[in-house]
This record gives C-alpha cells, structure tokens and sequence, in this order.
C-alpha cells in the first residue's frame, strides 16, 4: 500500500482506495469554514472532487475524506503530485480563519456543455437537531467553495457532508445548524436557499459564455 501519514492528513494513492482514486483524509479539529477552504485548495489545483464525507468524531474532532481525480479524469499516482495535494491542505489548514480565499481556473469544455438546473431543498432532521440541506446543480470547478461562501456568509456552521458526482451532475447533502448549534430557523432557511441559488445559477451563467476565461470564486 502507497500511502503517506503525517500528523493531521493522509494522502494515499489509488491502488491503495481500491477504487481508482486518490483519496485525501483529513484528521483535525473542525474549523469554521474549513470545509469551503480546504475545497477551494483542491479546487485550485485543477482536482476533481468525485466523492467525499465530513463526519464529526464525537470527540471534538472531524474525519473528512475526499475522493480526487485529475481534472481530465485521470488517477493521481506520482508521488510528487500527492505531495502537492498534501502541502495545500496544510496550508488550508494552517492559514489565518480569516485569510481571504478563492478559486481561479478555466472550467473544463464539457461543464460549459451542460445546463443542469439548481435544485435546493432544505428540511429539519429533528432527532439530531440539524437542518439537512439537499443540493443538485452542475458540477464544476469552485461549486463547493461556493457553497461554503454562502454558508460562511449566512453564518452557517456545516456539520457533515455527503459529496457525489454523477456524470456532469452534482448531488450533494449537507448537515447544518445556526452557530448556537441550532436548525435553521423559517427566514433563514428561506435566505440561504435564495443566496445558494443566485450564487450558483450566476457562476454557472458566466462560465458558459464562450470566451469566459478563469473566473475567481
């Protein structure tokens, strides 16, 4: 098994997933919008994000597992480049909370191809006290740092995630609270399904424009 361990990330490679992609884990206290930062750095780097968990440990730590193709699809196997993957993270990791962020590179042809339209529906997981947010939009590169803009924006803290592409399509579920670690209330639920869907519908406008060049997030 191909694999390197050092402190709070894991990068390990392909054939170790079993699955034919390199798989990022990330082992740390949870850090108010981390999760939009450490996906704009994997963003950044021209990575795919095809699957991925933000699972709470109880313990007052957070396991987040990304799965991560190159962005032609291919698997990360040089160990160069998974050190790369790592450096980043630790940086995103590191980094000021209120350092600025964003992600600037040229969508690939084929996310400008497709008009996946924005589905947002949000509801309330009563039993374990959390507003459940189900996402389905086109994939692109920055989606989810976007997503993680609004949340941090709407001061929103983001508990668990559950991340999949299928095909040019991204089907997502959040796990979410208010930061007195409440459910959203009616008006905030509203405003946060309104500013998710002007974000991502206005990005997904601007990258079909024939001659849009990289558009920072």
């Amino acid at each position: 098994m191909a694999g390197k361990l050092n402190g709070k990330i894991a990068i390990v490679t392909g054939v170790a997933s079993g699955i034919g992609h390199a798989a990022a884990l990330i082992f740390a206290r949870p850090r108010r919008h981390g999760f939009a930062r450490t996906t704009a750095a994997l963003d950044q780097l021209g990575l795919n994000i095809v699957d991925a968990r933000i699972t709470p440990t109880g313990d007052g730590f957070s396991l987040d597992l990304y799965h991560l193709l190159e962005d032609d699809g291919a698997p990360i196997t040089d160990s160069d480049r998974q050190a790369e993957i790592e450096r980043a993270l630790w940086r995103s990791l590191q980094g000021p909370a209120d350092a600025p962020f964003a992600v600037s590179r040229r969508a690939p042809r084929q996310a400008r191809m497709f008009n996946t339209p924005t589905h947002i529906a949000l509801s309330v997981d009563e039993r374990n006290r959390r507003s459940v947010l189900e996402l389905t939009a086109g994939d692109r590169p920055g989606l989810l740092c976007d997503v993680g803009k609004v949340l941090m924006a709407e001061r929103v803290e983001l508990h668990a995630a559950k991340i999949m592409t299928v095909g040019e399509r991204a089907e997502d579920v959040f796990y979410l609270t208010d930061f007195d670690n409440r459910p959203l209330g009616a008006s905030a639920t509203e405003r946060l399904k309104e500013r998710l869907v002007q974000a991502l519908d206005e990005r997904q406008a601007a990258l079909r424009q024939p001659s849009a060049g990289p558009v920072p997030a």
